[in-house]
């Protein structure tokens, strides 16, 4: 098979992130150094301030750089070894995103249903910041049949708030506050639709699959 030959596309955010990598790989820049400012960077690699800052914000995420509200960017090492740091970048705030759209709408980006892609089952046609958030079928999904809800209108509020407003009937789903938990795990009756299911989230599952039940911790 021949071998792939394709040039890789490089955004001018991972051009940035590269050379500021280089830079300091080669001892320009050295633990606890402070980077330059932004529009110093920007200044300097001949891009504008938002491909500097993301550049940082995946160098922040890759442990290389730590920025400091108020005080700047400064380059750190980690104190003892972390194999398992990079399996952190799986989680959803360092997923891909459309880089035209960012640099489009800047720091809009995200903060309205018009200014948000997504490729889910649903789009969103509502998005109220801390309020709530309403969503429809996605028409373009691949799997459209599959989906029977007409509509999900997700509410940003208190646990406590929530389980109340789904006890009366005004919500359909909500999480049961710790407290009560077993209650309603022993006797569901006490829910509109006497529905009660225990599962596992990413606070707790990595120590439920990681731990046995003879360890002092997972017991506590």
């Amino acid at each position: 098979m021949d071998e792939d030959m394709r040039i890789r596309k490089v955004s001018a955010s991972e051009q940035v992130c590269e050379a500021i990598q280089a830079q300091i790989s080669s001892g320009v820049w050295k633990v606890g150094d402070k980077l330059p400012s932004e529009s110093e960077l920007a200044a300097k690699f001949g891009v504008n301030r938002l491909t500097v800052r993301m550049a940082l914000q995946k160098l922040n995420a890759l442990g290389i750089v730590e920025t400091r509200t108020g005080s700047g960017t400064f380059v750190i090492e980690f104190d003892v070894p972390a194999p398992y740091y990079l399996s952190f970048l799986d989680m959803p705030p360092f997923h891909p995103v459309k880089q035209e759209l960012v640099e489009q709408y800047g720091v809009d980006y995200a903060s309205s249903a018009d200014t948000l892609l997504g490729n889910g089952p649903f789009v969103i046609t509502e998005y109220l910041v801390d309020q709530s958030i309403t969503m429809v079928p996605n028409e373009n999904y691949w799997d459209r049949e599959s989906i029977k809800l007409d509509s999900v209108t997700i509410h940003v509020m208190d646990q406590d708030a929530a389980f109340d407003l789904m006890r009366t009937g005004e919500l359909d789903l909500a999480d049961i506050p710790v407290y009560v938990a077993n209650s309603y795990l022993e006797d569901a009756s006490l829910l509109p639709d006497h529905t009660a299911e225990l599962f596992m989230d990413g606070a707790v599952d990595w120590f439920c699959i990681n731990m046995s039940g003879s360890t002092t911790g997972a017991n506590n």
